[in-house]
């Protein structure tokens, strides 16, 4: 009488099947890993670039009270390409003597989102020139 061992099953097919659903798992991580990254990158350049817009809406501001910046409305576009619009309108009721300022700066972000900051707020009128009038 032969005995002989019962045959056991081949492997082979198994391991290939495994190797290549581990594959297409390691591919879909990384392809989700990657799409986070991206997703990362977009928002910190479009929030950097709305806190630029508030920094350079309150600079020009800064700059009508200094009066370097002539209160009027305006349209204009500085060297760093942030877009700047400004509407200048009097003050009602106790702010009478003041000027109401709405100052909008936009930047176009490097995705092409734009961030844009408004800043509204009161000004003196503007004061004439030192050593003008007499």
């Amino acid at each position: 009488m032969d005995h002989h061992p019962p045959k056991q099953p081949r492997r082979c097919g198994v391991i290939l099947t495994e190797a290549c659903v581990s594959i297409m798992l390691v591919g879909l991580v990384l392809t989700m890993v990657s799409l986070m990254l991206t997703q990362h990158a977009r928002s910190t350049d479009y929030f950097l670039n709305y806190r630029r817009a508030q920094l350079a809406a309150e600079s020009c501001v800064e700059r009508m009270r200094a009066g370097v910046l002539e209160v009027a409305d305006a349209a204009f576009i500085d060297e760093a390409g942030v877009a700047y619009e400004i509407r200048v309108a009097d003050a009602d009721g106790p702010w009478r003597p003041l000027r109401r300022v709405s100052a909008t700066a936009s930047i176009v972000g490097s995705h092409g989102r734009i961030a844009r900051y408004q800043l509204n707020t009161y000004v003196p009128p503007a004061r004439s020139p030192a050593g003008g009038g007499r």
